[in-house]
């Protein structure tokens, strides 16, 4: 009976490896054919409601998008640009999602606020300009941890949809800003254990580390 139990799990095991193997390979392939396959539609952009597969611009937000590429081409910082949204009282992605019933969250604080890290990801990401971006991460195992490859390694399907910033515009940022992407697990390595979970009484934002707290 114990036998005949460890080799069902044995096959259970195997079966659920080689349908992953599968899945990943039909995600590759697609992908590779030019359809979008991410559940969600990036910030700016709505899948269309003839094909799931393709983006169109969401214009209600693109408008925000590019604001915030104006904003930073006239030399305002990540942090700018969040503190000016946040005083107008401009919805956040996750407000706009929660808005257009595409998810359902609650925020740590009194509301969601723009921050350096949103500002950023939208300002680095090339999906503005019409790129897909696809193959940016690696596993070491099944079901292990995701890892982020070098830029270099990314793969990239070329004007796949309608660009919200011009291309020129878009590399002249990448060239002047700091905004680089970092490495996951340089990341998680470094990440102090209350980080994320300590917030403040006032205002309940997450509290920020500043220098070293270990010492």
């Amino acid at each position: 009976s114990d036998l005949n139990t460890s080799f069902k799990g044995l096959m259970y095991d195997l079966y659920s490896k080689d349908l992953s193997i599968k899945v990943k390979s039909s995600m590759q392939s697609r992908k590779e054919q030019g359809q979008y396959t991410s559940g969600n539609a990036p910030f700016g952009y709505q899948k269309s409601p003839r094909d799931r597969h393709i983006l169109v611009v969401a214009e209600d937000e693109a408008v925000i998008v590019r604001r915030i590429f104006a904003s930073a081409l006239e030399g305002k910082s990540s942090m700018m640009i969040a503190r000016e949204l946040n005083q107008e009282q401009v919805s956040t992605p996750i407000e706009y999602k929660i808005s257009k019933k595409q998810t359902n969250r609650s925020p740590r604080g009194d509301k969601f606020q723009w921050n350096h890290t949103i500002i950023c990801s939208i300002l680095n990401n090339p999906v503005y300009v019409g790129d897909m971006v696809y193959g940016k991460y690696y596993k070491n195992e099944v079901g292990g941890k995701k890892y982020l490859k070098p830029k270099s390694e990314w793969k990239i399907y070329k004007n796949h949809h309608e660009a919200i910033v011009s291309r020129e515009d878009f590399d002249k940022l990448q060239k002047r800003r700091g905004c680089g992407n970092h490495n996951k697990k340089t990341i998680s390595k470094n990440r102090h254990p209350f980080q994320g979970i300590i917030v403040c009484a006032g205002c309940k934002k997450s509290m920020v580390l500043r220098g070293d707290a270990r010492k």
